[in-house]
């Protein structure tokens, strides 16, 4: 099933998303199915639950080294690199725009799996950048509140700049 994308304004964005228990009784599996196809769809890289109107701590993101998609539960930041690096981003959920985005080279997330067993990983490079822009989704910040210079139109110039050609964060 392919969801619609939800696009500012949707006060959805800017909310902070509820930690899920296997309580609730959700099919993740089905979820990660449903989000992975709408962000291909889409032509992204990663997708977060407040994108399908889900107010859920929930992510897809897509390694394009590996070219698999992995599910995140509850996903949570929990150290990160001194070294940051500046690129341009776009995101689905603001179309036809990009920002200039500080991201930190690595991080390690806390997070659990589809069964709700806790991992915790190291992630580098352009994946580590998706995934900070996902969880900044489920915090409720969107690359408009982070670009250094404000945002700007997206050009065919700012899909090259980007890492691999990868599709919208």
């Amino acid at each position: 099933m392919i969801y619609e994308i939800v696009k500012v304004p949707a006060k959805i964005l800017r909310r902070q998303c509820k930690r899920i228990t296997a309580a609730d009784g959700m099919d993740l599996l089905a979820l990660w199915h449903d989000m992975s196809e709408t962000m291909q769809e889409a032509h992204g890289v990663g997708l977060a639950a407040p994108q399908i109107d889900k107010g859920i701590r929930f992510l897809v993101a897509h390694d394009v080294e590996t070219g698999e998609t992995h599910p995140f539960v509850n996903p949570e930041i929990v150290a990160v690199s001194e070294e940051e690096e500046v690129l341009s981003e776009g995101c689905l959920s603001i179309p036809g725009l990009r920002g200039d985005i500080s991201r930190h080279l690595g991080i390690i997330m806390r997070f659990q799996d589809l069964e709700f067993r806790q991992h915790e990983a190291e992630f580098q490079g352009f994946f580590a950048r998706v995934l900070q822009h996902e969880v900044d989704h489920l915090n409720g910040i969107l690359i408009s509140d982070r670009a250094i210079n404000g945002m700007h139109e997206d050009t065919d110039e700012d899909d090259e700049e980007q890492e691999d050609g990868a599709g919208q964060i």
